[in-house]
Parts: structure tokens; C-alpha cells; sequence
């Protein structure tokens, strides 16, 4: 290479190669060799090997003024490198240095770059450059060996800073995003990616040299262990990231999901291995399985955008250049391919993960607004969804009321014929007492009075009962349970002396409790209607309904109503509450539910048990309000 003409410096792709395999040929040694390879079009890539490697190259200065130049080895991360510089018209040793990445950072040639050599050449000067590569655990990094100009070095040095600066404030602005997502709506995915990416920005960290002077300067072996280590890490937390990303759970099973999960796991086992094991064999297994399951979330994607899956697209764009270039990257460090490119721009897989990031977060950003809609959307139906159900349910309380009320028809009639017929006797009188001119003052005030109160008796049944059948809402007020009983007793009454069924009532009637007034009354007249219905073909002596009001556990009234029926077994104690389960033949299998959704409703609880030596009993708790 010619340091006397800018055109001429660059990459080293013509050099010699010497294989040490017992690393014990000093630099006469390995002038002298026999065994040196020449080398062309290609930067070194020795790979995993234990053997020491030598390069050599030739560097003259044609032109006719000094020059400035610096030998870059391009990689931070070579474990020793020496080198040794010769003028080559008299063999004469120039310089020699000491460097690499496992010597104590204390002691390196240049502390902010260790692994580059500054030459001073004078015009017309020749020299020979050595370089002697060792390995610590048997790993020796790809070289981008290349000779610049100091100032050009210094430049693309300061560009490297200023990309690498964007590097990370762009990783963490967009870590400390994915966090407050995570804290604002609770989605375990915002989290992972937040762990990957900062995981992701310690990785570059140490990658690029800048943890050897800033973490343990004394201890390199420490600071290179750290590397495979949280590469292990953030390449776990990338692959969980896509899981979810994905929804691969969803997925039918099959071998490629079921590999891609074990690969998972070993990934987060085998993350201790680089202070165990080593180095290179940390690197060796961390290659293995990333680039497994590269591939294998490769064809789940592919496979997914086949089927349209706007997410699968999305993470196919945004990581197929990182995707690509990391394979490629970890394929080099195997020395199975050597991609060239990515070795002369080995910043190249840092810009790819910057496109990556950025084209991911917005495709979360993107994911995130849409799953905000469909939940608006969601609840939206679930509102609508939980008036209709509110309003059917109002609709088969009105529904109960009515055939509770046709059940009852025979005592509404009843309580109006009493009151009617009063009316009409009276009218009668009257109109009498007209025709054949008797006029009686106090008897007509008597009869009109009469009139006046029958009808009042009159169009309060009606009131009840159209309290009784009216769909409206339900309301909390306090209630009297005296009053409850009376509109029970008003419309019960009928049925019981026509049946000659005894009702009998005892307890504490004084009590008030918490509802509303009309469901209540329909809660109590049901029950007390089933207890008639289950007495009324038994024997006058057994025709016993009874029904009791006591305080209970201090804050709750207990109604009880028992019968001397047949009585229930005790596997249905549970069924009879249950929508459409009935006992009763031609029964809806309504009007139990509905007293059990009614009690629910305000707070309280009802349940069946049998009563000695027969018949049954049922008993529900309100609120009381005292």
C-alpha cells in the first residue's frame, strides 16, 4: 500500500498469513518462515482456532512529504495483537507494541483506541508491517485490517462517535417509550421489547470497546464474558418479543413453534456459559441457536403474511436487513461464509438495527391504536349488550308479574266484587228512593258516603295491581314489611278461604328493610303462592301455610315461608332456581329464578330446605333499614 497517494489507502486485501499453531515463533522466527500464505481480495477471518496468526504487509510512502497514517485492525475485540514495524531497505525493527483486548486497559499502547497503530512515515520510506494475532479462548474475531490517513482515520473515527451516539439515545428514547406503554396499559409485550432493547444497547456497549475502560479496567476476561452473555439475553428477550408480537400460542402446534420454544428456553440457560465456559464457546452455542431460530421465525412469518397477518408484515419489514445481516454476521464469526461488506462496515449491522427499531416501534405504535379501537369497540358492544340484557330482564320480571297476576285472577276478582257490589246495592237504593220521591237526607248522605268508599276500597286494589303488572325500574325506599304482608294478605286472601288453607303469621312485622316496594311484593306473593298450590289438595288438618319476619346476623331481615307439603328432595333444593326447572306440571320454570334474581338484586340471599316431617321450606334475607 502507498501512504503517498489517498486512492491507494484502505482495506488490506493483499497480505501474507502465517499459521503459529504452538504460538511459540518469535518475530526473526516468523520473518524468516517458509510457510507464509499469500492472501488476496479477502480480509482475515481465522475463526475459531487455538493457533496464533501472523499478517504482514508491505506500506511505502511514494510521495515527497512525511506522512501520517494509522493501521486500524478494525475490530475492538482481538485478544492480543502485536505489532512490529521494520524498514524494509535495512531489516532494521522500528517499533513494536503491545495491545489487544484481554491485556489490562492501563497498560495499552492507546487507551481510546487500543487496537490501531499511528505510523509516522517519511518520504520515500518502505516498511514492513507485522502483525501477531493470538487468541485467549480460542476465538479470533473477522479483521477489517486498514491503513488510513490520520486525519481521514480521526474523521470517520468522529462519524463512528456521532452514529454511535444515535445508536443508543435512539434504543433507549425508544426503551423508556415502550416502558411508559407498559405502565400505561399493562401489556406484558411493552415490557419485553423495552428489556430486548436495552439489552440490545449493552450488547453494542460492550461490542464496541467502550465497557473495557468503563466496567473492570483490570480485568478483561470479566469485561469479554459480559458480551455473549447479554447477547444471549437480548436475543431471548427479541425471540419472546416475537412470540407475542405474533400470537404464535394461537398457532396450531406443530415441530417448528415447538423447536422455536426449546430453542427459547436454551437461550436463557446457556447465558451463564461465558463465565463458566469461555468465550468462544459462549459464542459458539449463542451462534447455533439464534441463527436456528432466525430461520424458524423466518418461515412462521412468511407463512403468516401468506395469510395476511398485518403484524407479521410489519415485523418481516422491520427485521429482515437486521435478520439478514446479524445471520450473516454470526455465519462470519464461524468462518463458515465471509461476507465481505460486513466486514469493511462493521457499523453496518447497528444502522440495520436502528431501521429495525424504529420501523418496529411504529408497527407497535400502529398495533396499539388499532387494538385501542377494537376495545372501544368492544365496549362499546358490551354497553349496548349489557342495556339489552337489562332491559329483557325487565321485560321477564313484567312477564312474571303478568302471569302471576292471571294466576291470581280469581282473587283480584274477588277483592272488586266486594266493593262493586256495595256500589251497585247503594245505586240502587238511591235510584229507589228517587223514583218513589223518599227523600231520606241522612239516608242518601249514608248511601253516597258508602258509594265514595267502596269505590275508594275499589280503585286501590286496582292500584295494586297496576303497581303489581307496571314495568318499570326498580327503586330503593324503605319499606314497612307489615305493608309488605298486607298487599301479600290482599291478594292471597281469596285463594286461602276458598281453599281453607290456614296462613299463619308470626315474628317481628315492625322491621323495615331496603327495595323496592313492587318486587318485593312479588317475591312474596309467589312464594306464598307456591305454598298454597303445594297444600291445597291435601287434607283440611294439613292445610298449614306458615311465614315468619325475624332480624338476622343484625343487619338483615329473614323471611321464611314453610308448608306442610310433599315437600322437595334434597338434589333439587338448588335445581328449583334454575331458569325453565320446574315441578309443576304446565309451569314456565320462571317464577323462582326471577325471586332469586330479585333477592340477588338487592343484596340478599334465598335457598330451599325440606321441613320436618314434611314439606318444605324457603327462606331469603333483605337489607334491612332501621
Amino acid at each position: 500500500m502507498d501512504a503517498g497517494q489517498a486512492a491507494g489507502l484502505g482495506v488490506v486485501q493483499r497480505y501474507q498469513a502465517l499459521e503459529d499453531s504452538g504460538c511459540a515463533l518469535h518475530l526473526e522466527a516468523a520473518r524468516s518462515s517458509q510457510h507464509w500464505i499469500a492472501v488476496a481480495d479477502r480480509s482475515p477471518n481465522f475463526g475459531f482456532t487455538s493457533a496464533c496468526w501472523w499478517i504482514r504487509f508491505n506500506l511505502d510512502n511514494s510521495g515527497r512529504q512525511p506522512a501520517q497514517v494509522t493501521v486500524d485492525l478494525g475490530t475492538p475485540l482481538q485478544d492480543f495483537v502485536d505489532w512490529h514495524v521494520l524498514d524494509r531497505s535495512d531489516g532494521r525493527l522500528l517499533t513494536s507494541v503491545r495491545s489487544g483486548d484481554r491485556r489490562d486497559f492501563n497498560f495499552r499502547y492507546q487507551q481510546s483506541l487500543t487496537l490501531a497503530l499511528p505510523l509516522a512515515m517519511a518520504a520515500g520510506q518502505q516498511l514492513a508491517v507485522y502483525a501477531r494475532l493470538a487468541t485467549f479462548d480460542g476465538f479470533q474475531e473477522p479483521l477489517a485490517l486498514a491503513v488510513r490517513s490520520s486525519d481521514a482515520f480521526s474523521l470517520a473515527k468522529s462519524r463512528e462517535l456521532l452514529l454511535t451516539g444515535m445508536y443508543f439515545g435512539c434504543l433507549l428514547a425508544f426503551c423508556i417509550y415502550s416502558i411508559f406503554l407498559f405502565i400505561s396499559t399493562k401489556e406484558n409485550i411493552h415490557i419485553t421489547y423495552a428489556a430486548f432493547l436495552l439489552l440490545l444497547s449493552l450488547t453494542t456497549f460492550i461490542y464496541y470497546g467502550a465497557s473495557t475502560g468503563l466496567l473492570h479496567s483490570i480485568n478483561a476476561d470479566f469485561n469479554n464474558a459480559l458480551l455473549p452473555f447479554f447477547f444471549s439475553l437480548c436475543m431471548f428477550f427479541f425471540f419472546i418479543f416475537a412470540r407475542t408480537y405474533l400470537k404464535i400460542p394461537d398457532l396450531p402446534p406443530n415441530i417448528l413453534i415447538e423447536t422455536y420454544n426449546v430453542i427459547i428456553t436454551l437461550l436463557l440457560l446457556i447465558s451463564p456459559l461465558a463465565f463458566l465456559l469461555g468465550y468462544a464457546i459462549a459464542y459458539a452455542a449463542n451462534a447455533t441457536l439464534v441463527l436456528c431460530n432466525i430461520l424458524i421465525l423466518l418461515l412462521l412469518t412468511i407463512r403468516l403474511c401468506w395469510k395476511k397477518n398485518m403484524n407479521a408484515i410489519f415485523l418481516f419489514i422491520a427485521f429482515f436487513p437486521l435478520g439478514t445481516s446479524l445471520s450473516l454476521k454470526l455465519l462470519s464469526l464461524d468462518n463458515f461464509i465471509t461476507v465481505q461488506h460486513l466486514i469493511e462496515n462493521n457499523f453496518y449491522l447497528a444502522e440495520s438495527t436502528i431501521f429495525s427499531v424504529v420501523a418496529l416501534s411504529f408497527s407497535i405504535a400502529h398495533s396499539m391504536k388499532i387494538m385501542r379501537l377494537a376495545m372501544e369497540k368492544a365496549r362499546s358492544r358490551e354497553l349496548e349488550s349489557t342495556i339489552a340484557l337489562q332491559d329483557n330482564e325487565l321485560k321477564l320480571l313484567h312477564l312474571s308479574r303478568v302471569t302471576l297476576a292471571g294466576e291470581l285472577s280469581g282473587a283480584i276478582a274477588h277483592e272488586l266484587s266486594q266493593p262493586l257490589t256495595s256500589i251497585l246495592s247503594n245505586a240502587q237504593a238511591a235510584e229507589f228512593m228517587i223514583r218513589n220521591r223518599h227523600f231520606n237526607e241522612s239516608a242518601q248522605l249514608a248511601i253516597t258516603r258508602d258509594i265514595i268508599d267502596q269505590a275508594k276500597l275499589a280503585a286501590t286494589v286496582i292500584a295494586k295491581i297496576r303497581k303489581l303488572l307496571y314495568p318499570g325500574k326498580r327503586s330503593t325506599d324503605r319499606i314497612r314489611v307489615n305493608d309488605v304482608l298486607a298487599s301479600a294478605r290482599l291478594f292471597l286472601q281469596h285463594d286461602l278461604t276458598l281453599k281453607n288453607i290456614r296462613l299463619t303469621e308470626y315474628g317481628d312485622h315492625a322491621l323495615h328493610v331496603s327495595g323496592d316496594l313492587v318486587q318485593i311484593q312479588q317475591v312474596m306473593i309467589n312464594l306464598l303462592a307456591n305454598a298454597i298450590e303445594a297444600v291445597k289438595d291435601l287434607p283440611d288438618e294439613r292445610k298449614c301455610v306458615y311465614l315468619s319476619v325475624r332480624a338476622y346476623l343484625g343487619k338483615y331481615a329473614l323471611f321464611t315461608i314453610s308448608d306442610t307439603g310433599v315437600g322437595l328432595p334434597p338434589d333439587q333444593h338448588d335445581r328449583i332456581f334454575d331458569a325453565f326447572f320446574t315441578t309443576k306440571e304446565g309451569g314456565m320454570g320462571l317464577g323462582l329464578n326471577i325471586c332469586k334474581k330479585i333477592i340477588v338484586a338487592h343484596y340478599g340471599e334465598i335457598w330451599a330446605r325440606s321441613s320436618y316431617p314434611f314439606g318444605s321450606i324457603i327462606e331469603f334475607t333483605l337489607p334491612t333499614d332501621e
